[in-house]
């Protein structure tokens, strides 16, 4: 099995087939996405006690930093659209 950031064992981008781009280990976004998911779980054990998802405390953390904001400007603060938002908010 190819290692993370080893290019599947080539020396050259260039020298890897088209369709190895596809394979999951050569994907930047998904050891991204794994990151992403271990920092979300790591502030859970904290969360959890005050019933706050990531998503509300990072909210709540905006309006603490920001003070009011409509819900355009928080969701470009949090990259988050109103989809997201206006049910959390409600």
């Amino acid at each position: 099995m190819a290692k993370i950031g080893t290019l599947a064992g080539y020396q050259r981008v260039e020298d890897m087939p088209a369709d190895d781009f596809l394979l999951l280990e050569n994907q930047l976004g998904f050891p991204l996405y794994v990151v992403a998911k271990e920092i979300v779980n790591a502030y859970r054990v904290h969360l959890d006690p005050l019933n706050l998802t990531y998503t509300q405390y990072i909210v709540m953390m905006a309006l603490w930093q920001y003070g009011e904001l409509s819900v355009k400007e928080l969701g470009q603060v949090l990259r988050l659209d109103s989809g997201t938002l206006t049910p959390l908010l409600k």
